[in-house]
């Protein structure tokens, strides 16, 4: 984790999603957090096909912070090694929220990386926190 902090990666920002709606200026705040996904036991094919997907997108950045492409195939296989598993049991979780200003309605979902301006005639940002 502390060479994915490198990058801006923050794998607990979700948490943070209260705090920074709070430090924004935002009220009225609701959260919500849900199960992104679960996996229990051997992941389906489709879920490993995804997974593979995922880390072959990844691969340049975890090459870069691991050291090298080696190292990268080397983790990435031995995830994919884990999802095999019967014994597996992985998840993610995704908060969502929604706040306002006084001066305004306006809800969020802040991303990790990126904000989208909403198409409203008052001010508002969506995306997801995952964490």
């Amino acid at each position: 984790m502390a060479a994915l902090a490198t990058t801006g990666f923050d794998p607990f920002v979700g948490r943070k999603l209260f705090s920074m709606a709070r430090n924004a200026g935002l009220t009225n705040i609701d959260v919500q957090a849900e199960c992104y996904h679960l996996i229990v036991g051997e992941a389906d094919p489709h879920i490993l096909k995804q997974w593979e997907l995922k880390l072959e997108i990844a691969g340049p950045q975890m090459s870069r912070v691991l050291g090298s492409e080696s190292e990268a195939r080397k983790q990435s296989q031995a995830f994919l090694d884990f999802l095999r598993r019967p014994d597996t049991l992985t998840y993610s979780t995704v908060f969502t929220g929604d706040g306002g200003e006084a001066s305004m309605t306006s809800s969020f979902s802040l991303s990790t990386k990126t904000i989208f301006a909403g198409g409203r005639s008052r001010p508002s940002v969506r995306g997801i926190f995952w964490g």
